[in-house]
């Protein structure tokens, strides 16, 4: 067995060999969430590396195998280690390799070519398996390279949040939103006309429009203008026809895009749905200023409603715990370890290294 010493100039050696740059190939997933390779050597050396290991996870259609590690000289000249798992799926005669932080491979037979970074990914996996399936030195938390793990963190320890909100108001908002919910429509029946009204109030909370001045048509205008284009056939009904209105809700088959009354690119939109039971719910996956400014709207004006008041203001002041080095939904972009103010504070997803045959 080889002391920690010998394991990493061991390491070193395969590294000089496979010469792989994690952070180069992470680059990839900028343009692909997945890199497809078709070659019939890369997806026999993945077998042999699956001959090495006992399965973490059986499931029906699959076989997981985490956590590996690639070896690689960080900025630091130092030896770290990035996480990643393979699957087999062998109904589909298919290998993953995947790193939420770095990459995610399908690999299957072919006679493509194979990219030489990424052929030395493959061999170097391997290559380390191989040693590892031998040795008895444990793998350390520091062993493991912050920038490709995945951990979370209280946002206001990310250098660039400025809380956007007081406690103060914080307070006054739960305290107004509690009383708020005591509040019901007396029935979820409304008009088209109805439903605008609110959805004024949230324009001109905005600042797209100004309540006082704006007719029912310069409403329906802004909501054209800004809301997604799928209304399918929702600011077409009778203005005052409740009946029309709940008859359309029934038979909706476009889902919530009717309601997105300020579109999104996949994770800005903001939606207000119809009441139920008594009560509109306002909801959006980004949360920012515009959120704040729309419930406080809304509880200025006694509008019975629901949203995730707890996400929303942990959000504003930063109490909300974000995914660090992947993506976060309630966010725009994403938090990595670099971008930490008080790293210490950051709870790591636990890592545990594959069991070796």
């Amino acid at each position: 067995m080889d002391s920690a010493i010998e394991l990493k100039e061991n390491l070193k050696r395969l590294i000089k060999k496979y010469e792989v740059n994690p952070y180069e190939i992470s680059m990839l997933r900028v343009y692909k969430a997945e890199v497809w390779i078709e070659n019939t050597d890369a997806y026999e050396k993945l077998q042999k590396l699956e001959a090495l290991l006992s399965p973490t996870e059986e499931r029906k259609d699959r076989k997981i195998y985490e956590h590996l590690f690639l070896p690689f000289i960080d900025k630091d000249n130092s030896v770290k280690l990035a996480p990643f798992t393979l699957v087999n799926l062998p109904k589909l005669e298919e290998y993953g390799i995947v790193s939420p932080t770095i990459i995610n491979l399908i690999v299957r037979r072919g006679n493509n070519d194979i990219d030489k970074k990424l052929l030395n990914l493959i061999n170097l996996l391997y290559e380390t398996a191989k040693i590892r399936s031998k040795s008895d030195v444990k793998i350390n938390d520091s062993d493991i390279s912050p920038h490709f793990r995945v951990g979370k963190i209280k946002l206001k320890y990310v250098n660039e949040f400025k809380p956007i909100i007081t406690r103060e108001e914080v307070e006054r908002v739960l305290r107004e939103y509690k009383f708020n919910r005591s509040r019901r429509l007396p029935s979820d029946e409304i008009s088209l006309r109805e439903y605008l009204n609110v959805v004024g109030l949230i324009y001109d909370a905005l600042g797209l429009l100004d309540i006082s001045k704006a007719s029912i048509e310069d409403i329906l205008k802004i909501r054209k203008e800004v809301g997604d284009f799928r209304d399918c056939g929702l600011l077409d009904l009778p203005l005052d026809d409740r009946y029309a209105f709940m008859r359309w809700k029934e038979e909706n088959k476009c889902g919530s895009h009717p309601f997105e009354i300020v579109a999104g690119y996949s994770y800005n939109g903001i939606l207000l749905y119809p009441p139920i039971k008594g009560r509109f719910e306002v909801f959006s996956d980004y949360i920012d200023e515009r959120m704040y400014k729309i419930v406080s709207r809304l509880l200025e004006k006694k509008i019975p409603f629901t949203t995730d008041i707890k996400k929303l203001l942990d959000t504003l002041t930063g109490e909300i715990y974000v995914n660090v080095n992947i993506h976060t939904p309630e966010i725009q972009g994403t938090v990595y370890y670099d971008d930490v103010r008080e790293k210490s504070k950051i709870i790591w997803k636990k890592i545990e290294e594959v069991k070796y045959r």
